[in-house]
């Protein structure tokens, strides 16, 4: 068991990391940003990262969760954000494919039973999907629960792409509802950061 420091650039995110951090054995000894309002995409993390990699050479243990989005694969991004810098074993940099999100839906049956949608309308293999988070939105639409579909969609004309609730009826779900072993059956990307945090004493 190992006390974690978890870094993500978003709540959906952290929710998630956190129960990873959780699920394979160790603990949560802090939440970066403490400030959720810093979370605000990958780049804040981008920048950070040479702080990370000085506090794991420190002793540290660190869990950087980030998105692929669309990067072509997580060998250029691993490249793009370290160059030739080496990273310490206690940094452990997973990477969603292409979102966190794909997580989400890796637990088909869960997501459809929530929703109250069909099975057959959640994708089966997410990490394939090239933009995650418009089909998790896809299938909200479609949901039986007027509450859900208005929480996690916008409203017409909105500046956001997501409703208001989104965060919170996401993390609800993941963590009530959500199934990360059969999750990680579905999302490959899920699976190697199980096992990574697996090795981890």
């Amino acid at each position: 068991m190992a006390d974690f420091y978890i870094a993500t650039e978003d709540r959906l995110s952290e929710t998630i990391a956190e129960l990873l951090v959780k699920a394979t054995g160790h603990s949560v000894a802090a939440k970066i940003p403490k400030d959720r309002r810093q979370h605000a995409g990958f780049g804040y993390l981008k920048a950070r990262l040479p702080d990370f990699i000085s506090s794991c050479r420190g002793g540290v243990r660190l869990l950087l969760l980030t998105d692929l989005d669309t990067r072509p694969c997580p060998p250029d991004l691993l490249q793009d954000w370290l160059g030739a810098t080496s990273k310490p074993d206690s940094l452990l940099l997973r990477i969603a494919v292409r979102e966190v999100e794909s997580w989400v839906l890796a637990d088909r049956s869960q997501f459809a039973g929530w929703l109250g949608v069909s099975e057959e309308i959640v994708p089966a293999t997410p990490e394939t999907c090239l933009d995650p988070k418009a089909d998790l939105l896809k299938v909200a639409a479609r949901s039986r629960h007027r509450d859900l579909r208005e929480g996690l969609l916008p409203k017409r004309n909105a500046a956001s792409k997501v409703g208001l609730e989104y965060n919170d009826l996401l993390c609800g779900f993941v963590t009530e509802r959500w199934r990360i072993e059969v999750a990680s059956q579905i999302a490959p990307s899920l699976d190697r950061a199980i096992r990574r945090l697996r090795e981890c004493n």
